[in-house]
């Protein structure tokens, strides 16, 4: 591993956390020993392992079911605009599971999947499948590689058990003050705006059905903390349109 080590596991989670979608690689079983690539959007559960909805009809089922281990590819969506080299990008090694079962922990990461994808379709032959780290690459440019192991990248939500309280709160008291958040950060005010997660290092909204992500200034790990951090996100923005800078 190249030096940085400390950093590029925060910049890795950034990246992780920002974005909706990955490009998943499978091992083919139609063509044994090719790998086989499509996109997927995916949640982060609470232990931060991407979770992905699968068909049994889907090529990757079949894949998977055959051999387990994949990556998810997951880029700076900017770089479409500039050079794709210097971009930056995180390639998630894993091993992949079915999430089965009655258990609080199958029954948490449904419910986290099914706020960040509300419209997604749920029948008997979709299956939520979670990636579960083995080791990860990450790219922040030219000159800035490394390889990170669990330990290195991985933050558990500290917030898990109070979360959504939190998100609850957020949309039943104050879906004004997410909308005013969009708008300042992306110029137009959403019609619909509710929170749909929160951890230490920020929290999540749908605008419009539009994911949107939020990072704190720094972590947080009680629900006082939160609010603060979120009472002083709010107020920077509404300074801010008012300003209009």
């Amino acid at each position: 591993m190249s030096g940085g080590a400390g950093s590029y596991g925060a910049a890795a989670r950034r990246l992780l956390r920002a974005g909706s979608v990955g490009l998943l690689s499978t091992h083919s079983k139609e063509l044994p020993g090719y790998p086989f690539g499509s996109l997927v959007p995916y949640a982060l559960d609470d232990g931060m392992m991407p979770l992905v909805l699968l068909s049994d009809l889907a090529q990757h089922a079949a894949n998977l079911a055959a051999d387990p281990r994949a990556s998810l590819l997951v880029v700076d969506p900017r770089a479409l605009q500039g050079d794709p080299q210097a971009a930056a990008r995180l390639v998630w090694v894993c091993d992949v599971e079915r999430v089965d079962g009655e258990g609080e922990d199958a029954a948490r990461a449904q419910q986290r999947h099914a706020s960040y994808f509300p419209r997604a379709l749920r029948t008997r032959d979709f299956h939520l499948h979670r990636l579960r780290l083995k080791r990860a690459q990450w790219i922040g440019g030219f000159g800035e590689i490394g390889w990170l192991e669990p330990s290195q990248l991985v933050l558990e939500n500290a917030l898990r058990t109070v979360g959504r309280s939190i998100v609850a709160h957020m949309n039943d008291d104050h879906a004004g003050a997410l909308a005013l958040l969009c708008e300042q950060a992306s110029g137009a005010r959403p019609v619909e705006a509710a929170m749909v997660g929160i951890d230490p290092e920020g929290f999540d909204v749908l605008a419009d059905g539009r994911r949107a992500r939020f990072a704190f200034d720094a972590l947080v790990f009680t629900p006082t903390d939160a609010r603060a951090a979120i009472v002083a996100m709010v107020q920077r923005a509404r300074e801010s349109l008012a300003t209009g800078h």
